[in-house]
Formats: C-alpha cells, structure tokens, sequence
C-alpha cells in the first residue's frame, strides 16, 4: 500500500484557510459590528451615566419613542408602556401585566419620555409643545390620577427624563449636551450644558 506524505507548506495553508472560515462564520468581524447608539452616546465626554441602562425610565433619543417601550416601577407593582396605535402610556399591573388604565393624555401631543420616581408611587410623562415648551405631567400609578403638572419653556427640546432620589426630575438633550434640573414642587428650574449642571454628581439609585 502506497502512503503519501503532506508537504508542509500545504498544512500550513490548509490549517490558515480553515481557521478564517471559521472565523467567518462565527460572526468575528468586528469591523462589520453596528455599535448601539446608546454605547455611542454613554462614550460622549460629560454624559451622563445615570440616563443610560435604567428600568424605570424610557426617552426618545432619536426624536420617537420606540413602539412598546416599557418603564418599571422600582417597587414592582407597575408597568408604563407606550402604545404605538393610540400614542399614549399604558399602567399595568407589573405581576399578570394586565392593562388598568390609559393614563397619559398630553392632547395631540405624542410622549416623548416617561419614568417612574425612586419609590414608585409616581409617573413623570414628558411632552413638547410649542417651539420650545415642554409639559411634565406627574401621575399616581395607584389612583390612575394626574396629580401635578409643570409647563416651562426650555432652550431646547428635551428627550429624555429620571428622576432624582430627592425628588427633583432631570433632563437631558444627548446630542446637544443639554440637561435641565426640575423641582416639580417649587417649579424652580435650572437648565445649561450638560458640564454644568448637577447631573453627575447627584443622588441617584444605581444599577
């Protein structure tokens, strides 16, 4: 029987052409990868850390609310969740994810952020109207009532919102490095770059 000997040289091509297969197919090509735009925007110098990966509030970064965008309350009782067909937030109970009430009603004025308090007993909803006015409804999940409502006028228009342990609301223009600071009790308001403000160094929950 006849045996035949591989030439080195064919290994090595043989072993190089079978491991960048491999690697194709795996998906390793980084340079193919799309970087999520929140990534992009937590990479951003002074942005603030506290807006991204949170459960208890949803923004529109990009103008729009993402259809079915969810907000969980920190105490676990409820859900927010935007419904795309009538362009309002739903409530529902967070265990059986059962609807209780459409509860947000800013007139034509679709929402553009939502996010529960550090206790869960309030609901923020954020719109815009006018060039640069912004409406805060304030909302109690258990009586489904609206229970306070701020209306200022910005430097621009707002995209995003949490609130601060201390009860104050925040609020953050990404791609402007734009941020406002809210007392929904004293309707006192501060509003400047992003480098300015209390935005980084305030008490907020981590997660």
């Amino acid at each position: 029987m006849k045996s035949y000997k591989i030439k080195p040289q064919v290994m090595v091509i043989s072993i190089v052409w079978g491991l960048a297969l491999v690697w194709m197919l795996s998906g390793c090509d980084k340079k193919s990868e799309t970087i999520p735009m929140k990534k992009q925007a937590e990479s951003l110098p002074g942005f603030p850390s506290q807006f991204s990966g949170r459960t208890d509030a949803v923004g529109s970064p990009h103008g729009k609310l993402p259809p079915g965008a969810w907000a969980a309350s920190p105490d676990g009782k409820f859900l927010a969740r935007f419904d795309q067909s009538s362009k309002k937030v739903e409530l529902l109970e967070a265990k059986t994810k059962k609807s209780l009430d459409v509860i947000s009603d800013g007139g034509e004025n679709d929402p553009k952020a939502f996010a529960f308090s550090s206790d869960g007993s309030q609901l923020a909803v954020l719109y815009h109207s006018g060039d640069t006015d912004h409406i805060i409804q304030i909302w109690d999940p258990a009586s489904k009532k609206c229970v306070n409502s701020v209306t200022f006028t910005g430097k621009a228009f707002y995209q995003e919102m949490i609130w601060y342990d201390d009860g104050r609301i925040a609020l953050l223009l990404q791609w402007k490095k734009l941020g406002a600071v809210i007392d929904p009790v004293t309707k006192q308001m501060a509003e400047g770059p992003v480098s300015k403000l209390p935005l980084q160094g305030a008490s907020v929950r981590t997660r």
